[in-house]
């Protein structure tokens, strides 16, 4: 059996224990010459996979993987797209998530939205109410925002107003005539802002040259330490995308329900049974000899399965640190951002990076044998 095939069936596994949890649309659209148009209107999450899509309905979230998405629909929540190009001139009413070549906004969005490709844009019709956080080579702003940007870019042209903070690290930073900060500037350039630029900054300013010849030391001098660093957040950042994109399998809305501090640290204690458990069962294997086939599937299986745990533990994660710091957040996709970010900032620390991993991936576990041995973690005080 392939590891592929050995993947999809133990994830189906997994989601078919709480299937009836939710639901989301899918719709996957393989043909090539043609845009599907979507106008109908859904309570659920839309998952399109294909070349291209004018939305122009409603939905709950909207997730595309394709080419082209042209979004001028209504979402209860976000909209996550990865493709070529993304036009958004819809209402998202909690942020955007998105990676292309080149985005577009034009239109009024709420929330925090996480850009990243080679140009992006917003318009003069546009309006962002929430911080924004992007990478790209050319960033050219010519909506008003409302709330803090922080920007890496090899270019950025700020022609609207922004009220808020704006951290910017990048080639070249330009203020038109027309552009505004109202709050505080820190940029890193390799040049300094003109004094007319200046003036149209409200706040305190602060700069800091990039020196062109020295560039990125990790990259520049490459060795096996800095090899090991890029490698790590490869997988980082796989983890993120790839959590971000499998929690849009309905079986996972069960992570979105209320849970105690008392039944988190519950789930972490009874997860670290079959945690611990699962490379005895192996060892086992070998050593009776006759169940070694077994012990080979549980070995191809371990991967996959120690992912999905770790997937579930940081949306647990952060749905915990929400409810100490009483962050009025409710969607698992965010709950699992957090709990990512902060698993992100402790691998860096070789053996806490490491604890951390099993934390979570003993959170994980323990919600599946919730499931499979009907324990009642969730709401016990």
């Amino acid at each position: 059996m392939k590891k592929t095939d050995l993947f999809i069936i133990l994830l189906v596994m997994v989601m078919n224990i709480q299937w009836n949890a939710g639901a989301t649309r899918v719709r996957i659209y393989d043909k090539e010459d043609d845009v599907k148009v979507e106008s109908a209107r859904y309570e659920d999450d839309y998952l399109f996979i294909g070349k291209s899509l004018r939305f122009t309905g409603e939905s709950e979230d909207l997730v595309f993987l394709g080419e082209s998405l042209e979004f001028t629909g209504k979402t209860k929540l976000g909209v996550i797209a990865l493709g070529k190009t993304v036009s958004i001139g819809g209402e998202p009413e909690n942020g955007i998530i998105s990676a292309a070549k080149d985005i577009i906004i034009d239109s009024k969005v709420k929330g925090t939205n996480y850009l990243a490709g080679k140009k992006i844009q917003t318009s003069k019709n546009s309006e962002i109410i929430g911080d924004v956080f992007t990478g790209c080579a050319e960033l050219i702003l010519d909506g008003n925002m409302t709330g803090d940007v922080y920007a890496g870019a090899g270019k950025i042209v700020i022609n609207g107003e922004i009220n808020g903070n704006v951290k910017i690290y990048g080639g070249r930073l330009i203020i038109s005539d027309s552009g505004k900060i109202n709050g505080d500037l820190y940029y890193s350039t390799k040049e300094k802002l003109t004094v007319s630029e200046l003036s149209r900054i409200s706040g305190k300013t602060e700069f800091k040259k990039v020196d062109k010849d020295k560039g990125f030391p990790f990259i520049k001098k490459p060795n096996l330490v800095n090899i090991s660093f890029l490698f790590k957040l490869f997988l980082l950042v796989s983890f993120i995308v790839v959590g971000s994109i499998i929690l849009f399998i309905p079986g996972f809305k069960y992570l979105q329900e209320e849970r105690t501090s008392k039944s988190f640290w519950y789930t972490a204690l009874w997860g670290l049974i079959p945690m611990f458990m699962y490379p005895a069962v192996i060892v086992l294997c070998i050593i009776l000899v006759i169940p070694i086939p077994l012990a080979g599937i549980l070995l191809l299986s371990m991967l996959p399965l120690f992912f999905i745990t770790k997937i579930i533990g940081a949306t647990l994660l952060g749905q915990y640190l929400s409810n100490q710091f009483k962050w009025d957040i409710q969607k698992r996709h965010y709950h699992f951002l957090i709990g990512a970010g902060l698993f992100s900032i402790l691998s860096l620390l070789p053996f806490l990076g490491f604890l951390t991993a099993i934390f979570l991936s003993s959170i994980g576990w323990g919600i599946i044998i919730s499931f499979l041995f009907n324990i009642q973690l969730k709401y016990e005080k």
